[in-house]
C-alpha cells in the first residue's frame, strides 16, 4: 500500500477508508500515471502499489480496459460527473470482475482523476 499521509480532505480520508473495507482507489493524472494507489487487499491488484505509481496505465491494463478508461475520462472531462466503468482483469488472485466509478478531483488549479473499484467477482458469479 502506498502512503496516504497526504490526504487531507476529510471526504478524502473517508474514500481511503471505503478502499480499506474491501476496494481499491487509484489516483490519475491527466496523462494517466498512477499517483496512488489504495487497498487493503493488494492481490487485486495488477502489480503490487509501489509497482504502480509513476506508471502509465499503458503499462498495466489491456487495450480494451485502456480504451475503456479513456473514454471515461473524457466523458468525466466532458460532463464534471462521475463516470462509472465496468471491466475484467488478470490479477493475482486470478481473473476478477471490477465495477468502478471514475471521478474529477482537483487541487487547485490541478486536475487528477479518482478510480474508486469494487471488486464484483463474486456477486456477478451468482
Amino acid at each position: 500500500m502506498s502512503d496516504n499521509s497526504n490526504v487531507e480532505d476529510p471526504r478524502e480520508r473517508l474514500e481511503v477508508f471505503g478502499a480499506f473495507m474491501g476496494g481499491i482507489i487509484m489516483e490519475f493524472d491527466r496523462d494517466l500515471r498512477y499517483e496512488r494507489v489504495w487497498t487493503a487487499h493488494p492481490g487485486l491488484l495488477a502489480l503490487p502499489a509501489e509497482n504502480l505509481v509513476g506508471r502509465n496505465v499503458n503499462d498495466v491494463l489491456g487495450p480494451h480496459e485502456l480504451a475503456m478508461l479513456r473514454e471515461a475520462v473524457a466523458r468525466v472531462d466532458a460532463t464534471g460527473e462521475p463516470t462509472a466503468l465496468d471491466y475484467t482483469l488478470d490479477v493475482p488472485d486470478g481473473r476478477r470482475a471490477f465495477s468502478a466509478e471514475l471521478r474529477a478531483r482537483f487541487t487547485g488549479e490541478r486536475r487528477t482523476y479518482l478510480m474508486l473499484i469494487r471488486d464484483v467477482t463474486e456477486a456477478r458469479a451468482l
